[in-house]
């Protein structure tokens, strides 16, 4: 096993570790700057209290299936871009960085849940990924969940706005509970290409949708289920009209399996 305990006095650490490194245990690290540890294709496990993280600090590090993010506050882009991440919870960070977690093609479950802000491409084809707990994120960027191939559900109880291609291409997904969601905007984001989704929209108001962000035939067809003293307002409403048939009241919403 190569393990590094201490590497000298330099607390930056470079990119002059030995790429055989597969284990960093140390009680004193606690920023790593920009790309320092990237590619780094042996490493499994990092141990230290660190609180900040470059951009691409852990990236493509393939085989890391340990990190200690106990005192993690700031994470930069890319931070764990094709790392080998599979179950990840983090408790400090108030926001989820642009390409954070993207590629990350073994990572099958992930809480953050003081986090407000998911960045664009945060999850973006995550092929393993089943479990989200995310539940106080309000604001999510660009092809958040694009490509999450295994994701068969999720809730996002804070989330106001379904942004471009948040959901497309995720071809397994059955069930979207989006309790507070007004506005459905973004181009293709409930593309999911899955035959049998059903959206849950919770909020006391219609949301406003924009056509291009849905199928309107086709197999790929979702259903909607919203408060039942809005079905007509929905069914009436711009845009909505045109799949007014899809439009059913919450009490009639399926138990989930």
């Amino acid at each position: 096993m190569n393990t590094i305990e201490k590497y000298g006095d330099d607390k930056t650490y470079g990119m002059l570790i030995d790429g055989s490194l597969d284990e960093f245990i140390d009680d004193e690290l606690t920023s790593v700057l920009d790309y320092k540890f990237s590619r780094l294709t042996a490493l499994t496990k990092i141990d230290a209290p660190i609180s900040s993280c470059g951009v691409h600090a852990f990236s493509y590090c393939s085989n890391l299936n340990f990190f200690n993010f106990s005192a993690l506050q700031i994470i930069a882009d890319g931070c764990f871009q094709k790392s080998g991440l599979y179950d990840v919870r983090i408790d400090n960070i108030s926001s989820i960085a642009s390409n954070m977690f993207n590629y990350c093609e073994n990572l099958v479950s992930v809480s953050i849940p003081n986090a407000t802000l998911c960045g664009d491409n945060a999850f973006f084809y995550c092929t393993k990924l089943q479990n989200v707990d995310l539940p106080l994120v309000s604001t999510a960027q660009n092809n958040v969940f694009e490509g999450c191939s295994n994701l068969e559900k999720i809730v996002l109880p804070a989330l106001k706005k379904v942004t471009l291609k948040l959901f497309y291409n995720c071809s397994k997904l059955k069930r979207i509970d989006l309790p507070s969601v007004t506005n459905i905007g973004g181009q293709y984001s409930l593309y999911t290409e899955s035959t049998d989704c059903i959206v849950i929209l919770r909020a006391n108001s219609v949301a406003t949708l924009q056509t291009s962000s849905i199928h309107t035939s086709g197999k790929y067809l979702m259903t909607f289920y919203v408060p039942d003293e809005l079905v007509e307002d929905y069914k009436s409403a711009t845009n909505w009209s045109t799949i007014a048939s899809q439009i059913h009241p919450i009490s009639e919403l399926p138990e989930e399996e």
